[in-house]
């Protein structure tokens, strides 16, 4: 019987200790697995840090682009604005010119008639003087 009870009390130990050893390595475990979720924690706020990071830098990169294709865009069309108004001015003043050599034109053209009208008059007195 004392024999058994050693027995019964050896087992009662190998048992404590083996649910000591659960114990411990359930919460080894455990601190294990709270250890790589606060590592992939920290790890996924980095990468949405930098993948903010990106998308801001991104971002303020395009809107520079798109405010200095604005620029470029305003100031040519500025230049063809003045390169129209420019040839607009131009052919308005073909325009007159070429009207004030019509009316020079048509000026000097009533001049000569007039004139070969007065050598015409002059020239039939002569005859009829002769």
């Amino acid at each position: 019987l004392a024999k058994l009870q050693r027995d019964v009390n050896q087992l009662r130990k190998d048992l404590d200790a083996e649910r000591q050893k659960r114990t411990d390595d359930h919460d080894l475990l455990t601190q294990m697995l709270h250890s790589e979720i606060e590592g992939r924690k920290r790890a996924e706020e980095r990468l949405n840090n930098v993948l903010d990071g990106l998308q801001k830098s991104l971002t303020d990169r395009l809107d520079n682009l798109d405010q200095t294709l604005e620029a470029k865009d305003s100031r040519m069309a500025e230049r063809v604005f003045q390169l129209e108004t420019g040839l607009a001015d131009e052919t308005a003043q073909r325009n007159a010119a070429a009207q004030e050599i019509r009316v020079d034109l048509e000026t000097e053209a009533s001049r000569a008639k007039a004139q070969e009208g007065e050598l015409q008059a002059s020239v039939d007195r002569v005859e009829g003087i002769a």
